[in-house]
């Protein structure tokens, strides 16, 4: 199999169960990790699935990481948030728009 040079450069999210197993091997829970930092026990469960930036911060601190490293989709190298905008309901506004323009003919 051929990969294009773009997609073996794109670097990919470490998987949940390599983070959770990283953190344990460091003698924590995920739920131990948030409460000791001040968050609430789901916190850092939750960041595993989606961005959750405090709790995002508390992992990569304890595992001594970047947050780009660990979630290049979520951070960028200067660790600054990436913001994905995406535009829901496409289908709906345009027909939306379409009605609008048959009714002022």
């Amino acid at each position: 199999m051929i990969m294009s040079a773009a997609r073996r450069k794109a670097k990919q999210d470490w998987p949940a169960l390599k983070i959770r197993y990283e953190i344990h091997r460091t003698g924590v829970t995920l739920t131990e990790l948030a409460v000791k930092n001040g968050l609430s026990e789901s916190a850092c469960r939750k960041a595993l699935t989606s961005a959750t930036p405090r709790a995002d911060q508390v992992i990569a601190d304890q595992l001594g990481k970047s947050l780009h490293e660990l979630w290049p989709s979520r951070y960028d190298e200067q660790n600054r948030r990436v913001i994905i905008h995406v535009r829901e309901n496409r289908t709906r506004d345009c027909a939306r728009s379409q009605r609008l323009s048959e009714a002022c003919e």
